[in-house]
């Protein structure tokens, strides 16, 4: 059985890491032909030598991509599945009911639809062990106005810590304004502003603080990646009782502290903090579920149910 994987495989972005995951997660189990954006054409997709074409995409990344296209291509006998990265829950509609499976990050019982969750990179025993260097409060993510990046430095200099905050830049928000205004709060900061993969990420903040924070504010749906870089530290993590974190707060709120619904001040953040460095609470669970290891293992069990064939 072999996939052609539609994605930005050699761009710096979450979306060519996570096909990168899939195919490092899956070597030797699983062929793959890779489509980057230099072979982004329909004759092209026509014309591979695959069994399935799996679209790694964003919604905006699909508007050369038409019902039609699809449906000449599923003409040829190949089977066609998307993973859908930016919605949180499967809403049906005629461009979506023509994939053989749409994959989302989020429970779902849709008939063609497979909930399969954020990957999230994992540390060898070595680095997970590694001394934590300061006492800062952590955090990662485009600094996008709901992510609370200010409120995690108010809340820092209330405990009197210092700030970590990995923050690249964005077409959603300008990351240098966001430096000045976190500055204001606490000048103990540091503000890192060049985008890192997923798993220097989680190596920087692994080593450069002792509690990951993600004080988001509920800003419509999504499931958020970001997050998963704190929760790979294995550190303590606080998070807001949002929408953007349910399906952790149902699946794994004994693993992880989160403030009360709605309350994502920094007092509320800094009580939070102080909460979780005594009860314990620390990601474990979470650590196996979601890493690569896993989750790849989804895929693989997901393409054999479309393709009908068995992976060896």
């Amino acid at each position: 059985m072999r996939i052609g994987l539609v994605t930005t495989y050699n761009e710096s972005c979450g979306i060519a890491e996570y096909a990168k995951n899939i195919v490092g997660s899956l070597q030797g189990q699983v062929d793959f032909d890779i489509y980057d954006r230099d072979r982004w054409n329909t004759d092209t997709l026509m014309n591979g030598d695959f069994d399935i074409l799996h679209l790694n995409h964003s919604t905006s990344l699909m508007g050369w991509l038409t019902i039609v296209d699809i449906t000449r291509i599923k003409a040829t006998g190949k089977k066609v599945v998307m993973t859908l990265h930016d919605s949180s829950s499967f809403n049906r509609c005629q461009f979506t009911d023509i994939f053989d499976k749409v994959i989302v990050h989020e429970k779902t019982y849709e008939d063609n639809c497979t909930y399969i969750p954020h990957g999230m990179p994992e540390l060898t025993e070595e680095e997970r062990n590694t001394p934590v260097t300061s006492n800062a409060l952590g955090t990662a993510g485009f600094p996008i106005w709901h992510k609370g990046f200010t409120v995690v430095a108010e809340a820092s200099a209330i405990l009197g810590r210092g700030c970590y905050m990995i923050a690249p830049a964005s077409r959603h928000a300008d990351t240098n304004a966001v430096e000045q205004d976190v500055r204001r709060y606490n000048g103990n900061t540091i503000y890192i502003k060049e985008y890192l993969s997923q798993i220097e990420v989680v190596r920087h903040l692994n080593q450069n603080a002792e509690v990951m924070v993600f004080p988001y504010i509920s800003s419509g749906p999504g499931i958020s990646g970001a997050v998963r870089m704190g929760l790979a530290t294995g550190k303590p993590v606080v998070l807001t009782r949002c929408q953007q974190f349910h399906d952790l707060y149902d699946d794994y709120s004994d693993e992880v502290e989160f403030t009360e619904y709605n309350h994502n001040s920094a007092q509320d953040i800094a009580e939070a903090v102080n909460k979780v460095l005594e009860n314990g609470k620390r990601p474990k669970r979470i650590l196996e579920d979601m890493g690569w290891g896993k989750v790849s293992q989804q895929y693989k069990k997901m393409y054999e149910e479309v393709c009908g064939v068995l992976c060896h």
